[in-house]
């Protein structure tokens, strides 16, 4: 269901939000700031299938939903395990000064590349 219209951009404490873009730099940066012109537009990777990324961190448990497992769990482990993988990037910010939400759709462009 939306939000009436008198309450959108608004948090459920009351505060008003304000759309700040992310922009994906070079050097695997994470910036609040537009790319300079010239800097590289793309980061790129090999993926291999014969190699897939896992997304838990190893030795997985078993899977189910009864108690005592963790599989429903799965969508918000900490994968950072991955991020050191050669088939997957990961940027990173400055550290933050204050707290931060972030929300709504992703808006992007991937290519892929034969």
């Amino acid at each position: 269901m939306a939000a009436p219209a008198s309450m959108a951009g608004r948090c459920a404490s009351g505060c008003t939000s304000r759309a700040t873009p992310l922009y994906l730099g070079t050097g695997l940066k994470l910036n609040f700031s537009a790319p300079a012109t010239g800097d590289t537009a793309f980061e790129e990777y090999v993926s291999d299938p014969a190699k897939p990324v896992p997304y838990r961190a190893r030795p997985i448990q078993p899977m189910g939903y009864s108690e005592g497992l963790t599989w429903s769990e799965w969508l918000v482990d900490d994968q950072r395990e991955a991020s050191g993988r050669p088939d997957v990037l990961a940027f990173t910010s400055e550290v933050l000064s204050a707290p931060m939400k972030i929300s709504g759709q992703p808006n992007g462009e991937l290519n892929r590349f034969h």
